[in-house]
């Protein structure tokens, strides 16, 4: 557990025709950093791994679920899922997004 920073780098823009649109916005969030794993073996593991903040304006998630397989060469294969959420409502913009992703990993420990 402890702390992490997203560096947001927000650009919407709008145009039709002639007119056009945009307001950017660039800013630091703090965030809530939380891992941890349960063995179901000596080699294979579930893994959590969370970035998270909440507020009146507006939210930030990163989650991940994985399980994770050690091979006996240093090396590790997992696979699993994530989610990224967020967004901001306040006076000047509303604006979420929720995206989903399968993910699968390859890794090395020295």
């Amino acid at each position: 557990m402890g702390p992490a920073l997203l560096v947001r780098d927000a650009h919407i823009g709008l145009h039709q025709g002639d007119v056009r649109g945009r307001d950017d916005d660039l800013g630091l969030v703090p965030l809530l950093h939380l891992y941890g794993t349960c063995h179901f073996t000596e080699r294979t593991s579930l893994v959590l791994d969370f970035e998270g903040v909440a507020a009146s304006q507006g939210r930030a998630v990163d989650l991940a679920i994985q399980v994770r397989h050690q091979l006996p060469t240093g090396w590790h294969v997992s696979g699993g899922y994530r989610t990224l959420e967020g967004g901001a409502d306040n006076s000047s913009v509303y604006a979420f997004a929720w995206l989903h992703h399968a993910s699968v990993g390859l890794g090395y420990r020295c």
